[in-house]
């Protein structure tokens, strides 16, 4: 593990040239779960205390400082030198320090402009977030090491306490308490030694995936702009639809419980297996294929108890139990964006309340649906529980519980005095998908402002296709959907509601067939992308158009540059030799040359070998290129005096004083305007203003 250097022992190696660098790491403890609460909230909390702080000085030996010693003055006179403060997930580090060392402790301010992330550095690299699985990514010879657990945790009261506690008939609570020093010496120095080894290992994982690139580093300085911003959220009506939400619950396990013999709807594995000696055996119980089922299912019990069930644990609803979780004192939920999120895209991915995945409205009229009379209506339902709220209400929207997941968004707020303007770019990702393929038919369907899903419709029809004729427009919705990056029928029924389908996989294959006809340069771009980087990893770089592919010096890396001139990474890439999913006329098995390489995905079991193909690859340069329109036009807004305090998609949303200025329209404007390397995209942009968050 290493030896912890005193705050007294002399520094392990002199520092060379004008700006030092400290890498540092907490450790805390809290009644809150960070998990939950996000480390804003956490860090404001008044039970949250720091344990320690581990710190060490240009790739040195880690020294340990816990509050009953005296200031670390080396650590303090650095940062007020200029020194570079980096620590793994800084935006912890940065909370931590803003609301416990200097409200408690009286520290300087760390400057925003001396902060560095190394979990932002290893994610631009496409390297797991987490410090323990980036270790073992990387094979670094310093690992993130085990701890107590028990030390962050309150400590348990003794039996004996309790009764004692009883016994003196004291009305006030058990203080909380937690290990100390004293007490709990070894527990104590296991957790100093833990923090310290946290430092070796970011020490570890700083040298091995480099520093953020300048423009990044701006990009991940903007994310912490806005992490820190927050977001308004309305509390009051959320404890409201809470209320409703715990009410409906209880009523509807009971109903559930009576129909299943006492089985409750959080106990999935026993209601799976009462459905099946009822004769209904579902694979799995997700949404998707509960939805399915109930498109058809024939009237009775079973179909009751299935929807309540779906009643009872809609995903929706948990929602508004996270947004209480992370609202600060002051009303903002804040840290609900992660920088480079998704790899090797860098798009931003959702945190906490995950605004990316709030359930989309399926009324028929939700674009025009006036939100505050929906929010209305269900705090009315939970204050009128017992008379006829909640009948009211589901008379006007039906299911009550469907009608919260809806509203999810809504309680998303303006500050007082203050308008969200909201920019969505509109279908940008087949913009992108043309401009760079160079497919200029389906740019001049962008330039035109036709509906690009109408134009597919009609080539599929053979006759103009209007807008009211869904059934026909949502057959060149799917296509566009599905085809763009080499998807057929699989990506299809990915895209496709829940139910029975009327389109067979054969009139699926035959709506491929006609979209690639009609955009040959995105179908050449598919293999012109996979031929450059298998050109990259074995010989030398190559590109395709815009497009350029790389190995890094050290090899374990495949570089893409995107237009912007930013790079996309993968990790470990190889070629091999790969059977394809189809035969040769003679019904001989194809094989051919394909990229690999490493990534993590936690929904597939973690640290995996992907297998790379010409759509896949599509796929990330659109995305990651769409990625950087999104963030110049996010620096455009916040020049321009539009302040964001949201991304979710291809969405921007800002909050501004209410007036002249808090006009979509005019944020659209700002948005619109392209960079250079983005000139002859058609973009275009949808929007909305109001006090509440709509879709």
């Amino acid at each position: 593990m290493g030896k912890i250097l005193p705050i007294s022992s002399p520094e392990p190696r002199p520092h060379v040239g004008p700006v030092r660098e400290v890498e540092l790491d907490y450790e805390t403890h809290s009644e809150l779960d960070i998990r939950r609460a996000g480390a804003q909230a956490y860090a404001r909390h008044p039970s949250t205390e720091v344990i320690c702080l581990a710190y060490a000085f240009d790739g040195g030996e880690p020294k340990v400082w816990a509050p009953d010693l005296p200031p670390p003055r080396d650590l303090l006179d650095a940062i007020e030198n200029g020194a570079r403060v980096k620590a793994h997930n800084a935006s912890f580090e940065r909370a931590i320090w803003r609301w416990q060392s200097m409200q408690k402790h009286g520290w300087p301010l760390v400057p925003f402009d001396q902060w560095r992330c190394t979990m932002a550095a290893a994610a631009y690299r496409s390297i797991p977030l987490s410090l323990d699985v980036a270790g073992i990514a990387l094979r670094l010879p310093q690992q993130k090491g085990e701890v107590d657990k028990r030390v962050f945790s309150p400590k348990k009261y003794t039996a004996k306490e309790i009764k004692a506690w009883k016994k003196s008939g004291s009305t006030k609570p058990l203080p909380v308490r937690w290990y100390n020093d004293a007490d709990d010496f070894d527990i104590m120095q296991d957790t100093y030694n833990y923090c310290a080894q946290d430092v070796r290992t970011e020490q570890a994982v700083s040298k091995a995936v480099g520093e953020l690139p300048l423009g990044e580093l701006k990009v991940w300085r903007l994310d912490q702009i806005i992490n820190d911003r927050g977001v308004q959220l309305d509390v009051p009506n959320i404890e409201k639809a809470i209320k409703l939400v715990e009410a409906l619950d209880t009523k509807n396990n009971a109903e559930l419980e009576q129909i299943t013999g006492g089985i409750r709807g959080t106990q999935r594995d026993k209601f799976k297996a009462w459905c099946a000696k009822q004769g209904v055996e579902f694979p799995d119980l997700t949404s998707y294929t509960i939805d399915y089922w109930l498109k058809t299912a024939p009237e009775g019990r079973v179909k009751r108890a299935v929807e309540l069930r779906q009643a009872v644990t809609k995903a929706g609803s948990k929602k508004l139990y996270a947004m209480l979780d992370c609202v600060c004192p002051d009303g903002r939920a804040r840290g609900l964006l992660q920088y480079h999120g998704a790899m090797p895209t860098g798009r931003w991915a959702g945190r906490l309340v995950q605004p990316q995945n709030f359930k989309r409205p399926t009324w028929a009229d939700a674009e025009d649906m006036d939100v505050d009379a929906l929010v209305g209506a269900i705090s009315f339902a939970a204050d009128n529980i017992e008379s006829d709220g909640v009948e009211l209400l589901t008379m006007i929207y039906g299911d009550p519980v469907e009608a919260v997941s809806h509203a999810l968004r809504s309680y998303i707020t303006a500050a007082p005095g203050r308008v969200l303007v909201a920019g969505d770019f509109k279908a940008v990702e087949a913009v992108g998908t043309a401009a760079l393929s160079g497919c200029e038919r389906k740019l001049d369907v962008f330039r035109d402002k036709q509906d690009p899903y109408l134009v597919f419709a009609g080539s599929v029809f053979g006759h103009t296709v209007e807008k009211k004729d869904k059934p026909k427009r949502t057959v060149g919705k799917m296509g566009e959907l599905s085809f763009g990056f080499g998807g057929s029928v699989g990506a299809w029924r990915n895209f496709e509601p829940a139910g029975p389908s009327v389109h067979t996989d054969e009139d699926i294959k035959k709506y491929r067939d006609i979209w690639r006809e009609q955009h040959p340069e995105v179908v050449a771009m598919w293999s012109g992308l996979e031929d450059a980087a298998i050109e990259a990893i074995t010989s030398r770089p190559s590109g395709y158009r815009e497009i350029e592919y790389f190995m890094a010096e050290d090899g374990d890396w495949l570089g893409c540059r995107l237009p912007s001139g930013r790079c996309m990474w993968y990790r470990e890439p190889r070629v091999v030799e790969s059977i394809m999913p189809w035969t040769d006329r003679a019904g001989n098995a194809v094989f051919k040359p394909q990229v690999e390489y490493k990534a993590y995905k936690p929904d597939q079991g973690g640290w995996i070998t992907v297998r790379a193909w010409g759509g896949h690859l599509t796929e990330n340069v659109v995305q990651g290129t769409c990625r950087d329109l999104m963030v110049a036009a996010a620096f455009r807004c916040e020049r321009e005096g539009y302040p964001v305090v949201l991304t979710v998609h291809d969405e921007i949303v800002t909050e501004v004083e209410d007036g002249p200025r808090a006009d979509w329209k005019l944020l659209a404007e700002i948005m619109r305007e392209r960079p250079a390397w983005a000139q002859r995209w058609p973009i275009d942009v949808d929007g909305f203003h109001g006090y509440r968050y709509r879709k």
